[in-house]
């Protein structure tokens, strides 16, 4: 029997059965866990009424409701006013007698034929309720190119209520649907959380000595799992989404000149949000949206140039780019400029946790942050701010620990463009090229090139806060009209330039006023932001939770990251002094920018500043903070193990409660 035991353990050990057979075990139980869980109330019924069953529908007035129904009640004098008026909405009434209802989907006619957005609500009664209990509510929209909506309803009922808010819409035909339909995007996060789990667990010793490794373990499935789940297409979703992706799908063409679909009207110019609560309605708005693209009737033209802060899109554009030379339907096109995105990023970041020689499981943080992988999953430049920050900062501060140890050309190259690159898009961040000032002569070969480097640094340094600054002084007006009619750059620059005390009182006040709902209550740095409200199925009581934990993660990795590589030195108090110095010239910068160009002129508060813009400064600041008299000498396999681990909890989680229940019923 030991023998057979040992046997037994020496097959389970190998990579076949590690790799290859559990993964396919995890996703059968993900299959069974969807059956069983979530179409629960489907498989209570008769094997008959698993399918599609078109509805009774019956037009009725809302007098001739009863009181139930209407939520309130009338006399029989307001009932006769009422018969006397034209209504000002179309109700339906559906009488379900098979008790249990999934979805139910209804059939529009639009008379005015126009297109746009139609809000309707949908009342049910569930089975056993008291006659004495109100109906409970859900709000909907329907998208009138469709011709269609589904909604979810996942309850026993024995009466539905449509309330459609125009006049000139009309159901005419329902449909409840109680099709045993397996949810792919639910599966596939319910799946990417298990293996990744499974993952940690089985390569832990692995990553108790390469931090990257399980880093790149979440910050793949998670990653991938997050552009697959967002709705297919839709660029209003993010910060400034369909900015980002106007700006990506032009630089994809690589010319000047564009002629554009009629899809990408669509989403460049009406922003129109392809956002819905169901599988069977973002399916039908992709084939709506892939027809479009082959529509260019309209000859829609515009015109653009490149430039060098576009380097941000770079790989945006290339996705999309190589999505239409390979001639797939814009849906596809539109999902690789997000994956392009997403796999700069990951990269880098891995990239960046590898070369570091402290401060890993800080750097793994901030790069799972779930809003830094709502950006690199959407279309932003942010991520390739905070991706390149993290790698120059990692590089930076991996030479300042070993000051003894001669720096590799490479190395230096590499950091100097690692900071370029992540200034180019935001000019704000490029007082982080300083910090390569004082980098110590013992790092250079000899006094030549350490006078040649630190020139060169100089030189670039000019060059681009030059770049960024002259304009603003022969600018014209301008300003971003989203902060106001009182924004004006000029007048707001020479209100500055002649009250330079009043202005630094004004941003004193505005960035103290701030900084703990940055730190701890704005979920605007840590949990994701999409355009869209959650629906009434998300779990919204959960994402203080969520915040809870990942604020209280990001304090105690600061506090407790003491892992470093052999042969590495604490930092030099001098060398903390300038890298705050660098942070405070950048947070000075951020909130000068949106003073200029967000605030109306000598506004006593300066607005428009988030606190996702702190991000690219949060591994120097962990760096400056990291208290030397704590140790930890915690095992690296369980303090990787938890840190990951918990990363991993609060993304997953973002994703579920974010896009799941929220596009996806």
């Amino acid at each position: 029997m030991s023998q057979q035991w040992e046997r037994w353990k020496r097959w389970m050990l190998t990579p076949w059965f590690r790799f290859v057979l559990v993964p396919l075990c995890l996703a059968g139980l993900v299959v069974l866990a969807e059956l069983l869980v979530f179409h629960g109330g489907q498989l209570s019924l008769p094997a008959a009424q698993r399918s599609e069953a078109d509805a009774v529908l019956e037009p009725v007035r809302r007098e001739d409701l009863t009181d139930q129904e209407r939520g309130f009640t009338m006399t029989e004098e307001q009932k006769q006013q009422a018969r006397q008026m034209e209504p000002s909405e179309n109700l339906y009434r559906i009488r379900v007698d098979q008790g249990y209802t999934n979805k139910l989907a209804i059939h529009l006619k639009n008379e005015k034929k126009e297109n746009g957005y139609v809000e309707y609500t949908i009342k049910y009664r569930k089975i056993g309720s008291s006659p004495t209990d109100g109906l409970a509510e859900i709000e909907a929209e329907a998208l009138l190119e469709l011709e269609q909506d589904y909604t979810y309803i996942g309850e026993s009922v024995d009466l539905l209520l449509i309330e459609i808010a125009d006049p000139n819409v009309e159901v005419v035909s329902a449909t409840l649907d109680n099709r045993i339909d397996l949810n792919g995007r639910r599966m596939l996060c319910m799946y990417a959380a298990v293996l990744t789990a499974y993952l940690l667990v089985v390569c832990r010793r692995v990553i108790g000595r390469k931090l990257e490794i399980g880093y790149l373990i979440i910050g793949l499935a998670a990653g991938l799992t997050w552009v697959l789940c967002l709705p297919p297409v839709t660029s209003d979703l993010s910060w400034d989404d369909v900015i980002h992706y106007n700006n990506a799908n032009t630089l994809s063409y690589g010319q000047n000149h564009i002629v554009y679909s009629e899809a990408e009207h669509l989403e460049l110019v009406l922003a129109i949000n392809g956002v819905f609560d169901t599988t069977e309605d973002q399916a039908a708005y992709v084939a709506w949206a892939n027809e479009q693209s082959e529509d260019y009737s309209q000859h829609r033209e515009s015109y653009r140039s490149w430039e060098l802060s576009d380097i941000g899109y770079t790989t945006q554009s290339l996705g999309i780019w190589l999505g239409r030379v390979l001639g797939q339907p814009f849906s596809v096109q539109f999902m690789l400029g997000r994956m392009g995105n997403m796999l700069l990023f990951v990269g880098v970041c891995y990239l960046a946790i590898k070369m570091a020689v402290r401060f890993k499981a800080v750097m793994a943080t901030i790069a799972l942050f779930p809003t830094v992988m709502c950006m690199a999953g959407a279309y932003a430049y942010d991520p390739t701010v905070i991706a390149f920050s993290l790698l120059g900062c990692s590089l930076f501060i991996a030479e300042m620990s070993r000051p003894d140890k001669r720096m590799d050309w490479k190395r230096g190259a590499l950091m100097l463009a690692a900071f370029c690159i992540a200034s180019f898009p935001k000019a704000v961040y490029i007082p982080m090229i300083l910090l390569l000032l004082f980098l110590p002569k013992t790092k250079f070969a000899d006094r030549r090139a350490h006078i040649s480097f630190k020139v060169g640094v100089g030189l670039i340094f000019i060059i681009m806060m030059s770049s960024f600054v002259v304009p603003v002084f022969f600018v014209k007006g301008g300003g971003d009209v989203r902060g106001g009619n009182g924004v004006n750059t000029e007048a707001q620059l020479k209100f500055i330039l002649s009250n330079p005390v009043a202005y630094a009182k004004v941003l004193v006040k505005s960035v103290l006023n701030v900084l703990d709902s940055f730190v701890i209550n704005d979920t605007r740095m840590l949990l994701p932001y999409l355009s869209r409200g959650l629906t009434e199925q998300s779990p919204t009581y959960l994402l203080g939770t969520l915040n809870l934990i990942s604020t209280g993660l990001m304090f105690y990795v600061l506090f407790t990251d003491k892992h470093k590589e052999k042969g590495t030195k604490e930092l030099k108090g001098s060398t903390k002094w300038w890298m705050l110095v660098a942070v405070g010239g950048i947070v000075v910068l951020i909130w000068t920018a949106l003073y200029l160009s967000f605030t109306p002129v000598a506004h006593d508060k300066i607005a428009g500043v988030q606190g996702r813009y702190y991000i690219p400064l949060l591994l120097l600041a962990a760096a400056i903070l990291s208290p030397r008299h704590i140790k930890n000498e915690t095992n690296p396999v369980r303090y990787n193990g938890l840190v990951l681990g918990l990363n991993a909890l609060i993304l997953f989680g973002c994703i579920w409660i974010y896009q799941i229940t929220n596009f996806w019923l």
